[in-house]
């Protein structure tokens, strides 16, 4: 999807839904790709309902973002764990989740997150060290992936304690 690319990539995974932040998400990517604009966002899932992914798609090009953002649509098995591989920053601007499977399978794979503070395991995240939660707010969501993005060690650090939060919740 991103054949040749070899910069930054950030990753959505999950269902695309209104509830999970969508619309914030590509105002924070346009405020991303105006500071890093060798980044590029990866949002995998597919539409519920299946005509919300058109939504999606629509302000993707508001945003003129149409050479910055994939949306491959629901990727299983080897080719999401290659999603996970590749990403650099696992992103989450939902406004709930009760337990996000994507976001601990994001952790295990020792990928940070940048989430939103609705999430009931927010402040997990951030007690471990495990990544940035940030209000939901498009600039606090651009300005956490950008301070990610640049520094590599503390990505590497926060994967590294993700890792450590996500094995406590493994079967």
């Amino acid at each position: 999807y991103l054949n040749g690319f070899n910069g930054a990539l950030l990753l959505y995974l999950g269902r695309l839904n209104v509830k999970k932040g969508l619309d914030l998400l590509v105002q924070a990517m346009q405020q991303v790709h105006a500071r890093l604009s060798d980044t590029r966002l990866a949002i995998v899932g597919s539409g519920d309902p299946p005509e919300f992914a058109a939504r999606a798609q629509n302000w993707i090009r508001e945003a003129n973002l149409q050479d910055v953002v994939v949306m491959p649509g629901l990727l299983t098995g080897a080719e999401k764990y290659s999603a996970l591989a590749d990403a650099d920053v696992f992103v989450l601007p939902s406004q709930a989740e009760n337990f996000s499977f994507a976001m601990f399978e994001a952790m295990a794979a020792r990928v940070p997150v940048v989430v939103s503070d609705t999430l009931n395991f927010a402040p997990m995240v951030a007690r471990a060290g495990a990544g940035r939660v940030v209000p939901r707010d498009a600039a606090a969501f651009a300005d956490a992936l950008c301070a990610l993005l640049t520094t590599p060690a503390a990505r590497a650090e926060m994967g590294a304690r993700g890792f450590e939060l996500a094995a406590r919740y493994a079967w």
